[in-house]
C-alpha cells in the first residue's frame, strides 16, 4: 500500500481533540505489508500531572491483548513436545475438582473449556472495588469452587478470562518459572522488545508508564453517591490498578515494541520449529461440531467479504488498545489509550477508512434518500422511553435524536429507524418494532423482530415504590457457592445492596425498579447492574408470593443469575 504524507495528516486531524495539555489520549503506529512502522504519532499526554506527551515509546496496558503472549508461548512448548493441545488439566493440576479432568490446553486456548468467568465472579457478583484486585490464590480458590461447566468443554465458544488465567499458571508449573521471566526469556529478549512486560506487582516501577484516566472519582466511599451527571463533566480522575495475577492482562507495551511484535508474526523467529510455532498460534479451533472458531492462540482471525483481519483489542482500568493486521490488504494498525473518551478499536477503524478511501479515492458516499428520516409525531413520541426483556435483561431505548426515532439496544450505539408504518417502526423488512398494550397513548410492551425471532419487552414502571411494596425485599441474602452475603435495605426509598464484607464492595449500589421484581443501578464502574428477586412457587401467581432470593442479571448472557442470593 502506498501512502502519502496527505494521508497521515488527514489521520491526524482525528485527534484534533486531544491537542490540549489537559486531555490523555492516543498512540498509533501504522505497518506496511512486511511489518516496518512506516508512521507513527502521540496525541494528548502520558501523565496529566506531569504533562509528558505520549510518543510511540509511551508504556500503556494492553489489557486482554496479553492473551497472544501467553497463547504463543504455549504454541513454543508443543512445538518442543512438552505440552499436547489435548493434554488434560488434571495432568498439570492433579489435585484440582474432578470436572477439571474432561478439560483440555486447547480448551483453554480456544475458550471452549465452559469454565465461569472469574472476571464476573469477582467483579460483578461478589464485588471486588474497580482498584482492587484478588490475588492469584484467590481466583484460585474462585475456580475450584466452581460446582460445574456452564457447558460441557468443546460444545461452544465464550470469551473468557479464565481460560488465560488457567494457561498461564500452567506455563509456571510446567516451566517451574514466573511468566514474566518466561515471556522476558521466550519472546521479549530475543526480539529486543525492552519495553515490554508481564505486571507481576503492582508497585512495580514501568519506565515511561502512561497513567490511566476516567471521567468521574473513584472514591473509597459507597459508590451509591455517585450521580450521572459526574461523568458528563470533562473532567479526568486517575484509575490505578492493583492487578497481580496475569495472563488474561497484564502486559505492558508500547507502540515502537508492538510494532515489533507484528514484524515477527509476519515472520516467525522464535522457538525450534518457527514456522511451526506460528502455524500453531494463528490455527483456528474446532468445536466438537467440528464448526470453525474465529479464534487461534489468543488471537482473533476474521474473514469478511474476502478480506482478512488478525489481531486483538484489549480494555482494563481505563486503557484500551488494538493490533490488528489487514492481511488482505496489506497493513496493519496499532491504537494504545490512557482513558475512556473512546475506545482504541474506534480509533482503529476510523483510520482503516482513512487509508482505504486513499486507495478507493473515487468511490462516493452513498446519499441517503428522504424516506430514512422519521419525523416523530404525538403519538410514536410516546414511544419514547425505556423497556426491559425479563428473559435476559436485555434493555431497548427508543430515543428522539436530531428529530428522528432511534433505537439503542444495551450499550450499543443509537441507530436510527427508517419508516414507520401501521404505528410500527422499522430498520427493513426483517427487524422492526411493534408496539402494544397501550395505556393513555403509551405501549406497555415492546416486540422487537428479528426475522422468524420475537423478543418481548416491558416499559420499564418509572415510578418509585411505596414503603410497604418495598419492605418485602428487604433482607440479608446469602450465596453459599461463592460464600458472599448481602444486606438488602431501604435508603431513602430506594433499594441498597450492602456487602458483609467489611472491605469496600463496588456492589454496595442504590437500585430503582424497571420492571416487577426487577431493579437496576448506575455506577461509573459496572455502568448498570441489574438484579431480579425470584418468589417462592404457587399454582395461582400472586403479589403474595414471598420473595425467596435475588439473582444478578446481564445480558450478555454470561449466566451470573446462576449464583443465587437465597434470603435467610
Amino acid at each position: 500500500m502506498n501512502i502519502d504524507e496527505a494521508v497521515f495528516q488527514k489521520i491526524g486531524t482525528l485527534f484534533s481533540s486531544y491537542q490540549s495539555l489537559q486531555v490523555p489520549g492516543f498512540a498509533i503506529g501504522i505497518l506496511n505489508d512486511v511489518g516496518e512502522l512506516i508512521h507513527h504519532a502521540g496525541f494528548g499526554q502520558a501523565n496529566l500531572e506531569l504533562l509528558s506527551p505520549i510518543t510511540k515509546n509511551t508504556v500503556f496496558d494492553i489489557g486482554s491483548m496479553a492473551k497472544q503472549f501467553v497463547g504463543f508461548l504455549i504454541a513454543i512448548l508443543i512445538d518442543e513436545g512438552k505440552l499436547s493441545p489435548t493434554q488434560k488439566l488434571s495432568s498439570v493440576f492433579p489435585s484440582w475438582p474432578k470436572f477439571y479432568d474432561n478439560i483440555e490446553i486447547q480448551h483453554l486456548l480456544y475458550h471452549t473449556s465452559g469454565l465461569w468467568n472469574y472476571t464476573t465472579l469477582c467483579y460483578y457478583i461478589i464485588g471486588y472495588h474497580e482498584t482492587d484486585a484478588p490475588t492469584k490464590e484467590e481466583i484460585i480458590q474462585i475456580l475450584q469452587r466452581q460446582p460445574k461447566y456452564k457447558f460441557h468443554p468443546g460444545s461452544q465458544f465464550e470469551y473468557n478470562d479464565s481460560n488465560y488465567f488457567l494457561l498461564a499458571l500452567l506455563l509456571e508449573r510446567i516451566l517451574h518459572k514466573p511468566i514474566d521471566l518466561i515471556a522476558k526469556e521466550r519472546i521479549f529478549d530475543p526480539l529486543q522488545m525492552h519495553q515490554t512486560l508481564f505486571r507481576t506487582t503492582h508497585a512495580q516501577v514501568i519506565p515511561n508508564r502512561a497513567a490511566s484516566y476516567v471521567s468521574y472519582p473513584i472514591k473509597f466511599t459507597s459508590p451509591y453517591t455517585y450521580d450521572r451527571t459526574l461523568v458528563k463533566e470533562k473532567k479526568f480522575f486517575t484509575k490505578i490498578s492493583n492487578y497481580e495475577h496475569v495472563g488474561a492482562e497484564g502486559v505492558f507495551s508500547s507502540v515502537n515494541d508492538l510494532a515489533i511484535w507484528q514484524r515477527n508474526l509476519l515472520n516467525n523467529i522464535l522457538g525450534k520449529n518457527p514456522s511451526h510455532v506460528l502455524e500453531l498460534f494463528i490455527s483456528p479451533g474446532e468445536l466438537n461440531s467440528r464448526e470453525l472458531i474465529s479464534y487461534g492462540y489468543g488471537i482473533e482471525i476474521h474473514e469478511s467479504q474476502g478480506k482478512s483481519f488478525i489481531g486483538h483489542c484489549g480494555a482494563f482500568q481505563g486503557y484500551t488498545s488494538c493490533l490488528l493486521n489487514y492481511s488482505t490488504e496489506f497493513f496493519s494498525i496499532i491504537v494504545l489509550g490512557n482513558h475512556l473518551i473512546e475506545n482504541a478499536w474506534n480509533v482503529r477503524d476510523k483510520i482503516a477508512s482513512i487509508l482505504r478511501s486513499n486507495e478507493n479515492s473515487t468511490q462516493k458516499e452513498p446519499k441517503l434518500n428522504n424516506h430514512e428520516k422519521i419525523i416523530p409525531n404525538s403519538l410514536s413520541r410516546g414511544f419514547i422511553g425505556r423497556y426491559q426483556n425479563p428473559d435476559t435483561s436485555s434493555i431497548i431505548s427508543i430515543e428522539e435524536i436530531c428529530n428522528k426515532l432511534c433505537m439503542k439496544i444495551n450499550s450499543e450505539v443509537s441507530k436510527p429507524f427508517q419508516y414507520q408504518k401501521d404505528g410500527n417502526l422499522y430498520f427493513n423488512s426483517e427487524n422492526w418494532v411493534q408496539f402494544s398494550k397501550f395505556v393513555k397513548k403509551i405501549p406497555k410492551i415492546l416486540k422487537y423482530h428479528l426475522g422468524s425471532k420475537i423478543l418481548c419487552f416491558e416499559r420499564f414502571v418509572n415510578e418509585s415504590l411505596l414503603p410497604e411494596k418495598l419492605t418485602e425485599y428487604l433482607g440479608e441474602y446469602h450465596c453459599e457457592i461463592l460464600n458472599t452475603s448481602f444486606q438488602v435495605r431501604n435508603y431513602e426509598g430506594k433499594l441498597l445492596l450492602k456487602n458483609k464484607n467489611p472491605h469496600f464492595c463496588s456492589l454496595d449500589l442504590l437500585y430503582t425498579p424497571t420492571i416487577p421484581d426487577s431493579f437496576e443501578s448506575y455506577d461509573p464502574h459496572p455502568y448498570a447492574m441489574f438484579i431480579t428477586f425470584q418468589r417462592e412457587k404457587s399454582i395461582e401467581k400472586s403479589d403474595r408470593r414471598k420473595i425467596i432470593s435475588f439473582t444478578y442479571r446481564d445480558y450478555d448472557g454470561d449466566k451470573r443469575e446462576e449464583f443465587e442470593f437465597k434470603k435467610l
